[in-house]
């Protein structure tokens, strides 16, 4: 039953923390970096606000039409089936930078109006990062795992990407876990 609604869902990126204090739009590194529209000029003088050591274009440049496409295949993957283009972008040589484009957030710690002595002492590390992902996260005892990846194997399509964590396996990136697998268990 669990694993019909992670095969259900493997295509659903989901939004950002909702937040009262913040607007969250959800970027790529792509449409962070140059894309023209208003919410992600906001982004980046807001980053740059905060740290001065960012080092960003100096203007937003027109996208071309294959920055516009990779963006919007990572923004909303259920709307194209992006799946069933990785073998074009792939030929294209494209694929690797559909996979360095994973969508993102900015997480800040927004701070209420207080007291202004406490705030001057503190510094401003700028955003958290946080990755959007389609991917699922299977938290199981140990000795469930190896159940849990052959009854994938058994009832899941070969073109599943599967990252089993062991005690001693070796944890990816963050980028690499929102970017590289489908399922993490």
């Amino acid at each position: 039953m669990i694993l019909a609604l992670v095969l259900t869902t493997i295509d659903q990126l989901p939004s950002p923390e909702e937040s009262i204090l913040d607007t969250r739009p959800v970027m790529t590194p792509l449409a962070f970096r140059s894309f023209p529209s208003a919410e992600f000029l906001a982004a980046r003088k807001r980053v740059t606000r905060r740290q001065n050591d960012i080092m960003l274009p100096l203007g937003p440049r027109v996208p071309s039409l294959v920055e516009l496409l990779l963006h919007h295949i990572q923004v909303s993957p259920e709307s194209l089936g992006a799946r069933q283009y990785e073998e074009d972008l792939e030929v294209r040589n494209l694929l690797h930078l559909l996979q360095n484009n994973t969508p993102f957030y900015h997480h800040y710690d927004v701070e209420l109006a207080g007291n202004e002595r406490s705030r001057r002492k503190q510094s401003h590390p700028g955003p958290r990062l946080v990755y959007l992902t389609t991917a699922s996260l299977i938290v199981v005892p140990a000795n469930l795992v190896a159940q849990w990846d052959s009854e994938i194997l058994k009832h899941c399509r070969s073109g599943l990407r599967v990252l089993v964590l062991k005690s001693k396996t070796q944890m990816p990136r963050a980028r690499a876990l929102a970017s590289d697998y489908d399922v993490n268990i």
